[in-house]
């Protein structure tokens, strides 16, 4: 499998890039709508370079790993949406039906607007989101995941593996 391992820089770049699109389209969101837990800190960062201070959550899990599966939603937690601009915000649109799935959960909130925006897309994904700074045709590991990638795929090449399998084997004992 080959790998794409973005660095902070890229992300914060990304995520700058995004935000500039969106100013521009004059799509402010009131509430950003995070896919966990791959959209945690991407939305974060997005939020504080937008001002937005409104989160909704929805626990849309598709993949165990490197393993793809059907997504399903295990909850939510938001805001009154009816009225307003959301944008749902995930690390990766890799197959697009995370996507698929929270857009039509939202709906039935009755908000004014959905919009979606993910960091990186995969070239075959079924929902391209209006918002997304690069496309990129590799299992890409974030620098969340890392370390739950590693622990189910151990060819992949990282920084401070050592201390990590050091902390790893203490866990287990």
């Amino acid at each position: 499998m080959e790998y794409y391992v973005p660095n902070w820089e890229e992300i914060e770049d990304g995520l700058l890039e995004i935000a500039r699109r969106l100013v521009k389209d004059n799509f402010l969101p009131d509430v950003i709508a995070v896919i966990l837990t791959g959209g945690m800190i991407p939305a974060k960062l997005l939020s504080d370079i937008l001002n937005v201070k409104e989160f909704s959550f929805l626990d849309i899990r598709s993949y165990r790993a490197t393993e793809k599966s059907e997504p399903i939603l295990y909850g939510m937690n938001s805001r009154d949406l009816v009225g307003r601009r959301v944008l749902i915000l995930d690390d990766v649109s890799d197959t697009g039906e995370t996507l698929i799935l929270a857009d039509s959960v939202l709906r039935t909130f009755k908000p004014k607007e959905i919009r979606s925006a993910t960091i990186y897309v995969k070239p075959w994904t079924k929902r391209v989101p209006e918002y997304y700074y690069r496309s990129v045709d590799k299992w890409i590991v974030f620098p969340w995941d890392k370390w739950e990638v590693f622990r189910e795929r151990k060819d992949l090449v990282l920084r401070n593996v050592e201390k990590y399998k050091e902390i790893e084997n203490s866990i287990r004992r």
